[in-house]
């Protein structure tokens, strides 16, 4: 979808004496035959996994003599019945909306399977729960069917950034330049902007958003972020807000969404550092020290009974307060009977 607030992406710039894609594509037989060659190989490679060795499949062949299906034609404002504000695709094929924007991701919350109401203007705590305005970068992480060596095609998460807004649809105003914008009406935008996270399966043969679901979540210019690596600490980064020049408490302008294979790989210790950690000094105190009373600090063993396996909640806690995260998280437990 595109408007007139989209930034404009189609001048090409190349400051270098290098070719352009345009022309590189030109000298490959054609931009059909490029496509025909490598499109299958790109696609299967991005959906299938972190990496071409994560498919459980190979690509198969192009078909002889084609692509295997009548074209649908450009759609031009030109041609007979002008342009089509409608997804046209090739017989034999079916287009299905999956999430739209406003549609419920699935978050813990009170628009966890309850989408916005587009007669009534959004809000920025109702945009924190549903999906974003004006996507177009993706990408599918599959979650392993056997152990860590498959992956599945059929449940995973999908990642989507959402890079402007359309101001007039958010207040549900046609006359946008003569409404009076407010603070609330900013924070909605800024909310619509980021990232959206939300778990999808196959269900009845169709690939269905999961609700609830614990990994959905919203990444917007007000999600703080944690800053690591060699940049973490410089003076350069280093705000009244955050004198660690560790986070970055906000963030404006287009989102680029990019995907890594190795952003979130947990580290295992290994016999060195298991050595290591058993040099180190350790520092023994009394309860007394502790101000914690003697009869506070007896344990007593009750049992040692394996504890039943229960389905997971789903509860998120989700405040910038560490004090009232644990607050809540204590008290989430108590209501469990864990504490």
């Amino acid at each position: 979808m595109s408007s007139i607030f989209h930034p404009n992406n189609d001048e090409t710039i190349n400051p270098s004496e290098n070719e352009s894609i345009r022309e590189v594509l030109a000298r490959y037989n054609g931009r059909r035959n490029f496509l025909k060659g490598t499109l299958a190989a790109g696609v299967l490679s991005g959906m299938g996994g972190f990496s071409t060795s994560a498919m459980a499949y190979t690509p198969s062949p192009s078909p002889a003599g084609g692509i295997g299906f009548t074209g649908v034609g450009a759609n031009r404002p030109t041609n007979p019945g002008g342009f089509i504000d409608a997804i046209t695709v090739a017989s034999g094929y079916t287009a299905k909306v999956l999430i739209g924007w406003g549609d419920a991701i699935g978050r813990p919350g009170p628009f966890m399977n309850t989408h916005w109401d587009a007669a009534q203007p959004i809000t920025e705590a109702a945009q924190m729960q549903l999906f974003g305005q004006h996507n177009d970068g993706m990408h599918f992480f599959p979650f392993p069917a056997r152990g860590v060596s498959g992956v599945s095609s059929d449940r995973g998460l999908i990642c989507v950034n959402h890079e402007y807004v359309d101001p007039g649809l958010h207040v549900n105003s046609a006359a946008y330049a003569t409404h009076p914008l407010t603070a609330a009406d900013v924070a909605a935008q800024v909310a619509a902007h980021g990232v959206s996270v939300f778990e999808v399966r196959k269900m009845g043969g169709d690939m269905k958003v999961q609700r609830p679901s614990a990994f959905a979540r919203r990444v917007t210019g007000k999600t703080p972020c944690r800053v690591s690596g060699p940049a973490a600490g410089n003076a350069l980064l280093k705000t009244a807000a955050d004198p660690t020049g560790t986070q970055v408490l906000e963030i404006t302008g287009p989102v680029v969404l990019a995907a890594s294979t190795d952003a979130a790989v947990a580290r295992v210790p290994g016999m060195k550092d298991i050595l290591a950690a058993g040099k180190k000094p350790v520092e023994s105190l009394d309860l007394a020290a502790l101000d914690v009373p003697a009869a506070a600090g007896t344990v007593t063993v009750t049992g040692t009974a394996r504890p039943d396996l229960l389905a997971r909640k789903g509860q998120m806690i989700d405040v910038t307060d560490p004090a009232a995260a644990a607050a809540e998280l204590v008290a989430a437990l108590r209501g469990a009977g864990a504490l």
